[in-house]
């Protein structure tokens, strides 16, 4: 397959709470049903209008948030657990590389509450500061070159 121009680059995040807000609807961001549902979706329509697309999702990362505002009563480091659970689940079904930041980024709540790992995350707990962002780049780098194949000069699921 041709791996050159391939240049759609997508990004999604959860900050779904606004719109619910306007609606004045009370429901939690992370719905997993809809989550997987969505994401399916989406990887069939890149597909389709990108049919030679290299997809590759990557999961949320651990937050030092420790309130529930957004996720309809479940703790957040369970939520974020069981999102990351739902999209490799997703990616596994659909044969698309998945990255797992949640787990493989060193970016790990326990230790931000405690003090041992600092200037990762803002002070809103969920988006990452220069430091983080590096470790999840290094973090995606490094489980992409699991997928090369240097032979063929592709990537491969």
């Amino acid at each position: 397959s041709d791996t050159t121009n391939r240049g759609l680059d997508v990004c999604l995040g959860s900050i779904e709470s606004e719109y619910y807000a306007s609606l004045n609807i009370k429901r939690p961001v992370t719905d997993y049903l809809d989550l997987a549902s969505s994401l399916a979706f989406f990887i069939n329509n890149v597909r389709y209008y990108y049919n030679n697309a290299l997809i590759v999702v990557v999961s949320p990362i651990q937050r030092s948030r420790t309130d529930n505002w957004q996720s309809g009563g479940e703790e957040i480091p369970y939520r974020t657990f069981r999102t990351t659970k739902v999209i490799k689940e997703v990616c596994e079904n659909e044969n698309v590389i998945f990255i797992d930041a949640n787990s493989k980024s060193g970016i790990v709540r326990e230790e931000i509450l405690q003090g041992t790992l600092k200037n990762v995350l803002n002070s809103d707990g969920v988006h990452p500061e220069k430091k983080g962002a590096k470790m999840i780049a290094k973090c995606i780098h490094e489980q992409m070159k699991k997928h090369y194949n240097p032979v063929t000069e592709t990537f491969e699921v």
